[in-house]
C-alpha cells in the first residue's frame, strides 16, 4: 500500500518527572524540523526521565485519536449508515461514515482485556451488542449515550457469528454449544429466556419478517437429510422443521434469506443450495474446490450469491493466505466475477444502505470495501498502527520503528531534530536490526520470505532484496533474527517451517539453511519468541531457544552449522523462567548467556549457579557502566504491569527497578541507546514510543 508512505505521526508531549525538562512540540512533515526535537542531552536527577511520547495514531486526514487494532468484526446500521468496527487487541470500536468512508468517532466497548469482540446492531433501538467471545459475555451499548449495559453471562463455547438481532422486540439471540438459544435485552439488560432442546446442533441464523420467524441452521449432520429449525423469536421454541438435500460429509455453516423472493441459502464450503421458503430445492451449485471458503452470503443489491475464501499455495506448506471474494448468480451457478484482496480475511458484513460489504482484515489493519453493484475491486480502508520493534543506528541519530499489525510499515525518527520518514519494504516488517555498527538496518518482511538490506545512514537507501528460499510465511508465529556483524551474516528462524536461514547481507544471499530437527512446523498457534536466537561471533556459534519445548541448540558455524551441543529441559529451572517476551540475551565480553533470568557459561553451556532478580530478562549491556538493563512482567490478581531494572553485570544484583508509566496491553519492546543515554520504550497496542533520558540516580 503505497499510500502508507503518506502517513503521518505526531510526537506529543509525555508527563515528565520534575527532574527532566523536555520542550513541548510536535512532529512536523518528514524533512521539516520540529520545535519539539530532543535536546542532545537531558539534566536527569533520577534514574529514568521521561522526555516525551511520540504517537504513531495521528494519521494524515485521520480524526480519531484512538487506536484500533487487529481488526476483527464489523457490524453496519443501514438507518444511520454507519459500520462499527472492533479490534482483538483494543477496547475501542471505531465508527465509519457508510458515505463519505471516512472513520469518524470510537465508542467504547465496555472489554478492557484483549479479547474477540463480535459486534451486533439494533438500528431500530440504537443499540450496539458486544459479544465477547474470549469470556462468553455480552454487554449492550446505547449509541446515542454511549452507557454501557451489562456484562451478563452467556456461557457455553461462541463460534463465528452466531447471533440474530432482533430488532422487533430490541433482544440479540444468541447460540452457543452447550447453552442452544438464549434471548437477551429488556429494560434492564439481562437474559430474557434460554431454550436448550437444540443444543449444539444450532449454528447461523436468517430472519423471516414476513411470516416472524427465524430460520436456524443444524451445523452438526453430515448426511444427505438435513433439518432446518424454524423457531418463533418471542420464545425460541422450535415450531416447524424444513427437510432438504444435502452433499454427504459436508457440515452446513452458512445461511441467507431472500425477503423479496422467499429463497434461502445455505452454503457448505463446497456447495451453495437454494431452497424455496417450503424447503424445496430450487438448485445446487458447486464452489471452487482450489480455495477455502471461510464465509458466504446473499446479496439483495446485486442479487448475486457472495463466497469469501482463502486461496491454497501450491506447496501445501503453508495456510491460506490470498483473499478472493467470488461472485456466483444463484439462478444458473455460474461465476460472474472475482476480486482478489488481503490476507487471511474471515467474515463479510453487508450495509444494505450502500450496498457494500466490509471485511476487516486484522492482519494488514484496513477494512476492505467491496461495492456489490460493480465488484470491479477491494477498496482498503485504513484503521490502526502499532510499535512493534525498535532499532537505532549506532550513532543514535536515527531510530527505526516497525508497524506490522498496523499495516506493513516502518519509520524513520530522528530525536535530534524531530523530524522522520515513513517507507516500506514488504509485508509484515518484523523483526527489524541494526548491525553493531550501525551502518546497515536490516528488515525481514515476514510473509513474504525476503530480507530487504538498508543503509541506515541518510535516506535508509535500499541495498538489496534477499529471498529466503522459503515459502512465503502466513503465520502468527512470527520469526527471529540475530545478527553476526563481523562476518555480516543474519540468522532467520521460521518456527513455521522448523528453519533458520544464513544470510550473508553484505553480498545479499543465502549461504545456508539449518533445519531444526524434530520442531513441530506449520499453523500450531500464533505469537512471537517461539524461536529465538542469539548469536556468538568470537567462536562463531548460534544459539537456538525452544521456547516452548524448553530446550537450548548450540549450532557450529565452523562446521557448517552441525549441531553441537543442547540442554534439555531438566537442565535448567523453567520455573524461573518468564512466559513470553525476549528470554535469550548473550554478554560476548562475558562470554555469558542469559534465559530470562537464568546466566549459562557460553563456553560449557551449563548453569553458573547465578541468577537474576525473579522474572527478570536481559535486553541490553552498558559494558561501559558495568551494568545490564532487564525488563520484568507482574501480574497482580490480573492487573499486568512491567518494569524495567538495571543490574550490577558482575554480581547480578539489582541496582534499581521502577515501573513503567501507563497501562500497556502488551510486553514492550526496549532499545538502549548508551552513547546518548537513553532508553527507548515501544508499545505495540497504544503505538507509542516512550523515550526516556537515563539518570545517575541507580
Amino acid at each position: 500500500m503505497k499510500a502508507l508512505a503518506l502517513f503521518l505521526f505526531v510526537a506529543t508531549l509525555a508527563v515528565a518527572t520534575a527532574a527532566c525538562a523536555p520542550t513541548p512540540g510536535s512532529l512536523s512533515e518528514a524533512g521539516a524540523s520540529a520545535p519539539g526535537a530532543l535536546p542532545a542531552e537531558v539534566v536527569c536527577d533520577d534514574a529514568l526521565c521521561l522526555e516525551r511520547t511520540v504517537s504513531l495514531l495521528d494519521l494524515q486526514d485521520r480524526p480519531i485519536d484512538e487506536n484500533v487494532l487487529k481488526l476483527f468484526s464489523v457490524a453496519a446500521d443501514p438507518v444511520r449508515n454507519l459500520v462499527y468496527v472492533s479490534g482483538i487487541m483494543s477496547q475501542s470500536i471505531a465508527i465509519l461514515d457508510g458515505e463519505t468512508e471516512e472513520w469518524v468517532g470510537v465508542v467504547d466497548s465496555g472489554v478492557a482485556v484483549r479479547a474477540l469482540k463480535y459486534l451486533y446492531v439494533d438500528p431500530e433501538a440504537n443499540d450496539l451488542y458486544v459479544l465477547e467471545a474470549s469470556g462468553a459475555t455480552l454487554r449492550r451499548i446505547d449509541l446515542a449515550t454511549g452507557a454501557i449495559e451489562g456484562p451478563v453471562a452467556v456461557g457455553g463455547f461462541i463460534e463465528g457469528h452466531q447471533a440474530f438481532v432482533d430488532s422487533e422486540r430490541g433482544r440479540l439471540l444468541v447460540v452457543t454449544k452447550d447453552n442452544g438459544v438464549q434471548a437477551f435485552g429488556g429494560a434492564t439488560f439481562g437474559l430474557l429466556y434460554q431454550e436448550k432442546s437444540l443444543g449444539e446442533r444450532t449454528g447461523a441464523m436468517a430472519y423471516d419478517p414476513t411470516r416472524d420467524l427465524v430460520y436456524m441452521l443444524d451445523t452438526q449432520s453430515t448426511g444427505a437429510q438435513r433439518q432446518l429449525h424454524l423457531v418463533d423469536p418471542a420464545t425460541g421454541k422450535v415450531t416447524a422443521e424444513i427437510a432438504y438435500a444435502a452433499p454427504p460429509n459436508e457440515r452446513a455453516a452458512w445461511l441467507s434469506f431472500d425477503s423479496t423472493t422467499g429463497r434461502l441459502f445455505i452454503a457448505t464450503p463446497r456447495t451453495v443450495i437454494v431452497l424455496r421458503s417450503d424447503g424445496s430445492q430450487l438448485s445446487t451449485f458447486r464452489l471452487p474446490s482450489s480455495q477455502t471458503v471461510e464465509d458466504v452470503l446473499f446479496d439483495p443489491t446485486s442479487g448475486k450469491i457472495v463466497a469469501m475464501s482463502l486461496e491454497r499455495p501450491e506447496s501445501g506448506e503453508v495456510a491460506g493466505v490470498g483473499g478472493v471474494m467470488t461472485v456466483f448468480d444463484p439462478a444458473n451457478g455460474r461465476q460472474v466475477t472475482s476480486v482478489s484482496f488481503g490476507r487471511k480475511p474471515h467474515q463479510m458484513t453487508l450495509n444494505t444502505a450502500t450496498g457494500k460489504i466490509y471485511i476487516p482484515n486484522g492482519d494488514a489493519s484496513v477494512v476492505w470495501s467491496v461495492d456489490t453493484s460493480k465488484f470491479t475491486g477491494a477498496t482498503p480502508l485504513r484503521l490502526g498502527d502499532s510499535v512493534e520493534q525498535v532499532a537505532f543506528a549506532g550513532n543514535g541519530q536515527s531510530v527505526f520503528l516497525s508497524s506490522r499489525l498496523g499495516g506493513s510499515y516502518l519509520v524513520e525518527y530522528r530525536p535530534g531534530d524531530g523530524t522522520f520518514e515513513t517507507f516500506e519494504s514488504g509485508t509484515w516488517p518484523i523483526p527489524v536490526q541494526t548491525t553493531a555498527e550501525g551502518d546497515r538496518l536490516l528488515v525481514l518482511n515476514a510473509w513474504d520470505s525476503t530480507l530487504s538490506v538498508y543503509d541506515a545512514g541518510d535516506g535508509h537507501a535500499l541495498l538489496g532484496n534477499i529471498a529466503l528460499g522459503l515459502p512465503d510465511g502466513s503465520t502468527d508465529r512470527l520469526p527471529a533474527m540475530a545478527i553476526d556483524s563481523s562476518r555480516s551474516l543474519a540468522y532467520v528462524a521460521y518456527p513455521e517451517f522448523g528453519r533458520v536461514v544464513v544470510v550473508d547481507f553484505r553480498s545479499l544471499r543465502v549461504l545456508s539453511t539449518i533445519t531444526l530437527a524434530g520442531f513441530k512446523t506449520g499453523d500450531t498457534g500464533g505469537g512471537p519468541g517461539q524461536i529465538q536466537l542469539a548469536v556468538d561471533e568470537a567462536a562463531n556459534h548460534v544459539f537456538v531457544l525452544w521456547s516452548q519445548s524448553q530446550k537450548l541448540e548450540v549450532y557450529d558455524g565452523n562446521a557448517g552449522y552441525a549441531k553441537l551441543a543442547e540442554m534439555g529441559k531438566t537442565s535448567l529451572n523453567w520455573k524461573l523462567v518468564p512466559q513470553d517476551g525476549e528470554l535469550l540475551f548473550f554478554d560476548a565480553a562475558a562470554a555469558r548467556l542469559f534465559v530470562g533470568p537464568i546466566e549459562i557459561d557460553a563456553a560449557t553451556l551449563k548453569p553458573t549457579g547465578r541468577t537474576l532478580g525473579a522474572g527478570l530478562r536481559v535486553f541490553a549491556v552498558d559494558t561501559e557502566s558495568g551494568e545490564y538493563w532487564a525488563s520484568a512482567t507482574t501480574n497482580n490478581s490480573g492487573v499486568v504491569s512491567y518494569s524495567v531494572a538495571v543490574v550490577d553485570r558482575q554480581t547480578l544484583a539489582t541496582l534499581h527497578s521502577e515501573p513503567l508509566p501507563g497501562t500497556h496491553g502488551l510486553v514492550p519492546v526496549f532499545a538502549l541507546d548508551v552513547a546518548h543515554h537513553r532508553l527507548y520504550v515501544g508499545h505495540q497496542v497504544e503505538a507509542e514510543l516512550d523515550i526516556f533520558s537515563v539518570g545517575a540516580a541507580r
